[in-house]
């Protein structure tokens, strides 16, 4: 497979979590008809995703409307958090070459954050698992923003001022067309990464400023 250098000085690069460092989409695809059948009540199909590119927050609001569940949404999103951590604490591993190359950018002197939609909580417990929380300077999750991103390149924002870098000297590691559309707008360089959740390959590969199958094509003395 080709290897891929990144044709860019860059001082900070900000993660994706679910599909870009972890091979953890299946929980997403599952856990939304898992918690509504939880509470009793028989899942639509498609739900997992229908909400796919929502906030926890939304996700709840939605459950309520649809499913006409008597919770308030900090009840909901709660017990969403409950059954997320425990995957993430037990069960979600690293996708094949992540550390090694984690642990060449640290090296680097790069500095590294996290912007995901997973709870702060699940993200700490499946990286210090993991043997990576280390090299990160900290943890944006959307459920600490006002929007997602599908709307908003906030949680990309907040990273660059977290790592006290600037939007020219940051590379962004995404899985998610969503995610890639909006950092492509507000003017990111992007490293897109294949998931085989994501069906919209070709615009990745067109959007992103660099795309990758694998980790290993972005292997020590290729960055």
């Amino acid at each position: 497979m080709d290897k891929i250098r990144i044709e860019t000085e860059f001082d900070n690069a900000v993660f994706d979590l679910d599909g870009t460092l972890l091979d953890s989409m299946y929980v997403w695809e599952e856990l939304p008809s898992r918690y509504i059948k939880s509470v009793g009540k028989i899942p639509e199909e498609g739900l997992a995703a229908k909400v796919m590119t929502f906030t926890v927050d939304k996700t709840a609001e939605y459950f309520i409307s649809t499913y006409n569940l008597d919770k308030t949404v900090k009840e909901i999103v709660q017990e969403i958090n409950d059954m997320v951590f425990h995957f993430y604490s037990d069960e979600v591993q690293l996708k094949p070459g992540v550390k090694s190359f984690l642990e060449e950018l640290n090296s680097r002197g790069i500095k590294m954050c996290i912007a995901t939609a997973t709870d702060t909580a699940s993200v700490k417990a499946a990286l210090n698992r993991l043997g990576i929380f280390s090299f990160f300077k900290g943890i944006v999750s959307t459920c600490d923003c006002v929007q997602g991103k599908e709307e908003s390149s906030e949680v990309y924002d907040k990273s660059v001022l977290l790592l006290n870098g600037t939007k020219e000297s940051t590379v962004i590691f995404e899985d998610a067309i969503h995610a890639v559309r909006t950092a492509k707008k507000a003017g990111y360089k992007i490293c897109g990464i294949f998931d085989k959740a994501e069906s919209h390959k070709d615009e990745m590969q067109t959007l992103c400023d660099w795309y990758i199958q694998e980790w290993s094509q972005l292997s020590q003395g290729e960055i």
